[in-house]
Formats: C-alpha cells, structure tokens, sequence
C-alpha cells in the first residue's frame, strides 16, 4: 500500500491535463444514496483556463454525496477512489499550507 501512496503523492505533485477529460464540459456522476434521483449528485466542470469547478446538485440543503464502497453497494467505485486521492490532497495542503476552520 506503500507504493501507492507514493505514487498519489507523485501525482499530486506533478501537473497534469489528462488528454481524456474536456474543458468547458461538465462531468457528472449522481450518488449512491440517491433514492432513485438520478439528477442527485456530483459535478466537476473544467473551464478554459484548468479550473476546476467542484458542485453538487442535491436540492437539500446540508446533504452529502455519498459513494460507497463496493461491499456496501457502491456504484461508482472509480470515483470513490478518486474522492480518496482529494482527500489526501487536501490533507497535504493542510500540513504545507495550514488553514483555521
């Protein structure tokens, strides 16, 4: 498991455009806890310039996304991993760049 964090932080340090993925396109996935709301879910938009737009559109309010594992049923489990990877992006972040909440 050790290489393969080694491998997210060389990722993480090293800028990217994966030739797959469009600016100006929105790419949407809904969530596992949906309850048959296909347009419940998360959406990530790149603009022209590399941002990247992070949204949910659940229309109530303090509701997550949740993408589960594959034992609990998860669908989605290539974004599960990757919301995994932000996470640890965002830890990193933290420890080089620490923020008060």
């Amino acid at each position: 498991m050790e290489k393969i964090e080694k491998d997210i932080i060389k990722i993480l340090e090293t800028p990217f455009w994966p030739e797959s993925v469009d600016a100006m396109k929105s790419y949407f996935i809904t969530h596992d806890d949906c309850d048959g709301d296909i347009s419940e879910g998360l959406r990530v938009t790149i603009s022209n310039d590399g941002d990247v737009w992070v949204s949910d559109t659940i229309r109530r309010s303090m509701v997550s996304c949740r993408f589960r594992t594959h034992a609990g049923g998860g669908r989605s489990l290539r974004v599960r991993n990757a919301l995994l990877i932000l996470a640890m992006a965002i830890k990193l972040e933290g420890i080089d760049h620490p923020q008060k909440e």
